[in-house]
């Protein structure tokens, strides 16, 4: 298994703070790059073979939605899952909020 590169590696192959490539990454609103430095920090990371963690976050979701259905007792997931009946309320708000926006998983 390949190792990941990181944003610091990145930032430090191209003599930049890392607190700029992280917003560049991950499309941060805020302060505004040129063009050039936003060319060289994604074809860096492109090159070096840098992969977000969105993807690994979507796809953890995805699990912890089919594992923790929003229909089933909790009483019977936390047996199921061999769980806290709180840690199955905390998974439930994580992935299945009241108001339709989810948090990543932490």
């Amino acid at each position: 298994m390949r190792r990941k590169v990181t944003q610091v590696e990145i930032a430090k192959r191209l003599g930049l703070d890392v607190s700029t490539v992280n917003k560049i990454l991950n499309t941060v609103a805020g302060p505004k790059f040129k063009k050039a430095t936003i060319a060289r920090v994604l074809a860096t990371a492109k090159r070096m073979g840098y992969e977000s963690g969105k993807a690994t976050r979507t796809a953890l979701l995805g699990e912890l939605r089919d594992l923790f259905p929003p229909d089933s007792a909790e009483d019977d997931l936390a047996k199921l899952r061999g769980v806290s009946l709180e840690r199955v309320q905390q998974i439930k708000r994580l992935v299945w909020p009241a108001n339709g926006v989810q948090r990543s998983p932490e």
